[in-house]
């Protein structure tokens, strides 16, 4: 059983997105995958059960068998340190890891959200728990430009060394695409560096449910219950280009959010309209209802004001459902671009080297 350990560097890097692609790559080649998170904790939790939105994810998709308490393994610090020794923690995943063995080609072991960072509240650190794992690395970072991308790669390559077997630049603007790959080849020309992947800025890898935006907004779904999984990409006060023809009557409301799908592919236009949200709790007139049920265009109502509403969509974090598995699929699709994950798999060995 191989052990790849998947780092991040922070927030919207996409963790728990890739790592979902690339278990469904390995079952999609009849492999078995596996998934393990440890947890650290300095406090017992207030519930008296620890919960992880990725072990329930991952659970789930991936029709595990074993309990949360294996998959998600709680270990707490000394009270008096703070911190918890390598060993101690190699020895509790010891049995946890010999008892998958014999099922798993494959263990994805997540680890924080962002490796670099000394974290108090984290007792242990990601590089100790790779090395003391004798794991495999991919690193999951956000590309936010090229000096900071550079700095990462060649970051995690003195810490890690060989361990790392890849990089995946996440969110890379389209336009930027070659450039980036063509600098960051040119800059680490000569030296021993892992597989590099990126992932372009993708609507779609962005965009969240209409079931999530109603949560978001504290609202409540009237109509079009059947397209909770729609995926909206944005969402305006305005969009008068997408309210022609009978949808021009909401043009007449104050008080409404637009809700857009993703753009066709290639397309620099707004998406098409996915939902409408009426604000501070106000019920659609009878006309307007009509309208919504003819177009088959969801409407959702938010007791708060226009504003309160927005912000609530802006700050509310995007999460990972089972029914997102169109998100997934995607993310394996940029992945596997120019064969990428086949070179991957290979040099684990997993898979036999390409052209052989």
């Amino acid at each position: 059983m191989r052990l790849v350990f998947l780092g991040s560097t922070g927030d919207h890097a996409g963790q728990s997105l890739v790592a979902w692609a690339l278990a469904r790559d390995l079952r999609a080649r009849g492999l078995r995958p596996g998934f393990l998170k440890p947890l650290f904790l300095k406090e017992e939790p207030s519930e008296g059960i620890a919960r992880d939105e990725d072990c329930e994810l991952f659970k789930e998709v991936l029709g595990l068998q074993e309990p949360l308490e294996t998959i998600c393994p709680v270990f707490r610090a000394e009270s008096q340190s703070g911190r918890l020794s390598v060993e101690a923690v190699l020895q509790a995943l010891g049995p946890v890891l010999e008892g998958r063995s014999a099922h798993v080609d494959l263990l994805l072991i997540m680890g924080r959200k962002e490796i670099f960072l000394d974290d108090p509240a984290w007792p242990i650190s990601d590089v100790a728990l790779v090395q003391g794992l004798r794991a495999d690395f991919v690193l999951v970072t956000r590309h936010l430009d090229l000096p900071r991308t550079l700095y990462t790669v060649l970051s995690i390559c003195s810490l890690l060394g060989p361990r790392v077997r890849g990089v995946i630049l996440n969110r890379v603007p389209p336009q930027e695409m070659q450039a980036v790959s063509e600098e960051i080849l040119a800059r680490i020309s000569g030296r021993a560096m892992p597989l590099i992947l990126l992932v372009p800025e993708d609507p779609i890898l962005s965009c969240r449910t209409l079931a999530e935006v109603v949560e978001a907004t504290r609202g409540e779904l009237l109509l079009g219950h059947h397209r909770a999984g729609e995926l909206v990409s944005d969402w305006s006060m305005g969009a008068g280009h997408a309210l022609v023809g009978d949808m021009a009557v909401f043009r007449r409301l104050y008080n409404r959010i637009v809700l857009l799908g993703p753009p066709e592919s290639g397309s620099k236009e707004l998406g098409r309209p996915v939902g409408v949200i009426l604000t501070a709790g106000r019920r659609p007139p009878p006309v307007l209802y009509q309208v919504a049920q003819r177009r088959d265009l969801p409407l959702v109502v938010s007791p708060g004001d226009t504003f309160t509403t927005l912000e609530l969509l802006e700050r509310s974090p995007s999460r990972l459902s089972p029914q997102q598995e169109p998100k997934a699929e995607r993310m394996t699709q940029w992945l596997a671009r120019g064969g990428k994950l086949d070179e991957l798999w290979a040099s684990l060995g997993l898979i036999s080297e390409p052209g052989r």
